[in-house]
């Protein structure tokens, strides 16, 4: 064991990476840790993603670190902002000295012997490798490959003579002035590229197998405003995080405890919004309740100006055949097509796919259980930053990285050098629960391909829910389930 050993490495320089790596630091100033970035940039995410108007679809008030706050008043905010504003907090918090870019994690081999992680990494573009060790590894990888979209077969694609484009990844030279568009797809994607495009095509059409749920909200938030007017920024942000909050769970569980009347209203609200040339049934009346799949969010109503501009629509129907100049219905509609954006999903992925072992020997994540939503059952050491599907995605991630620091803290207090959950064999087998909790069609496929990792319906290994009972959990809760080694 001469060679180095890192207290700490973070994989991945996005939003979840970035907190992790503050919350490690928090709880140990003088620890020594690295963050591997696979990458030429950080964010993730946000600078990944090259198609038009890409947003977030959370409020950033939410989104943005609570120990660093959003600083903007627009509570909805694009892409470059997104990155503008983590930049700046890698730079505030000096993380730019521990980032290392183009440092892709291809596998992570735990050795019981020697109590850490051996983890083989590529540098740069060539095939060299390098190893790298550390007692404990923080996966900030989110959760789809960068590397491939999800692959859905349209029936015919391949005799289009036009452009088909994946948003995952999108052309920096793509021209769409004056040309038909047809986006294939009904979700966040979707509904973000259609007014951002709308202006320069000739016409963008959004065919969807099945409607979902719009809320229009402000681009901007006059509380906000108002605040910081008065308030120095840090208070600002603190307030403006607990008005979002309450704001975002009332309406959560008012959309759950009373999946009707939300239906009804949500419903009639689009139906305020739309030209008379599209009716609600079949365009827009989900078949589901609110909530079993994540909401669109259209920010100043976007979306909406962009159906009553004459030049985008929304059509509801089934693909029988992709033609060599459009998309051929099973109602027999013809839509006609330049260009087809396939915006059908992501693809799951675990780890940024690098392979994970114990003892040389291979761990497949949809086979374990999870730990109360952020460690991987039989696993040491590791940790997972998930974060919510029915909220902003740091909200959860940063529930797990205050629980892992706790944990951390734990291991240090008890002189441990490891930690790893374990299933009480006195309880029997685990009733199995969905990790993620919405039903679109990619985390679907993504569960029935065992590509994430089991929950149970008991504690400790039930899906996260509940920010605020989580957050308590982080802090005072049992750490039942965990098995320390000295």
């Amino acid at each position: 064991m001469a060679s180095h050993t890192y207290d700490a490495l973070v994989v991945g320089s996005g939003v979840s990476g970035i907190n992790a790596a503050y919350r490690i630091r928090e709880a140990f100033p003088e620890c020594d840790f690295a963050i591997l970035e696979g990458r030429k940039d950080i964010g993730g995410t946000w600078s990944l993603f090259k198609y038009p108007g890409i947003r977030s679809d959370s409020d950033l008030f939410t989104f943005g670190f609570p120990w660093d706050p959003w600083d903007s008043d627009d509570a909805i905010a694009t892409a470059p902002a997104i990155l503008s504003y983590l930049r700046k907090v890698v730079s505030r918090h000096g993380f730019d000295k521990n980032i290392k870019l183009q440092h892709k994690v291809l596998s992570m081999n735990w050795k019981t012997v020697d109590q850490r992680w051996e983890v083989q990494v590529r540098v740069g573009k060539s095939e060299k490798t390098t190893t790298m060790y550390t007692k404990f590894l923080a996966m900030g990888t989110g959760y789809y490959d960068y590397t491939q979209g999800l692959n859905t077969a349209i029936n015919g694609i391949d005799k289009f003579q036009g452009t088909v484009v994946h948003p995952q990844f999108w052309p920096e030279n793509l021209d769409y002035a004056d040309k038909e568009v047809v986006i294939v797809g009904s979700g966040a994607t979707a509904v973000t590229m259609l007014p951002a495009m709308a202006e320069k095509v000739s016409r963008i059409t959004m065919l969807q197998r099945s409607p979902g749920y719009f809320v229009a909200l402000p681009q901007k938030d006059s509380v906000a405003t108002f605040i910081r007017r008065f308030l120095p920024s840090a208070w600002a942000g603190w307030l403006l995080r607990l008005k979002f909050l309450f704001a975002f769970h009332t309406f959560y569980y008012w959309c759950m405890l009373f999946p009707t009347t939300a239906r009804k209203q949500l419903t009639a609200a689009v139906g305020k919004e739309i030209p008379k040339s599209l009716q609600l049934d079949p365009h827009f009346l989900p078949s589901y309740s609110p909530w079993e799949q994540r909401l669109c969010v259209t920010p100043g109503g976007d979306f909406f100006q962009a159906l009553r501009s004459n030049k985008a629509t929304v059509v509801t129907g089934h693909i029988e055949a992709v033609t060599a100049d459009g998309i051929e219905l099973t109602s027999g509609q013809k839509l006609p097509a330049d260009i087809i954006i396939t915006a059908t999903g992501l693809k799951f992925q675990m780890f940024g796919g690098a392979l994970l072992s114990i003892d040389n020997q291979q761990v497949s994540p949809g086979e374990r259980f999870l730990w109360r939503g952020c460690m991987l059952e039989g696993v040491p050491n590791l940790a997972l930053y998930m974060g919510y599907t029915n909220a902003s995605w740091t909200l959860g991630s940063d529930v797990a990285a205050r629980l892992i620091a706790r944990i951390m803290r734990q291991i240090k207090a008890r002189g441990a050098q490891s930690v790893a959950p374990s299933v009480d064999p006195k309880l029997g087998p685990i009733e199995e629960a969905p990790l993620l909790g919405l039903k679109s069609n990619y985390i679907k496929i993504a569960m029935s391909e065992r590509r994430v990792p089991k929950c149970g319906t008991a504690a400790p290994w039930q899906p996260r829910k509940s920010y605020f009972l989580d957050s308590w959990f982080a802090k005072f809760g049992s750490l039942k389930g965990l098995t320390f080694r000295s």
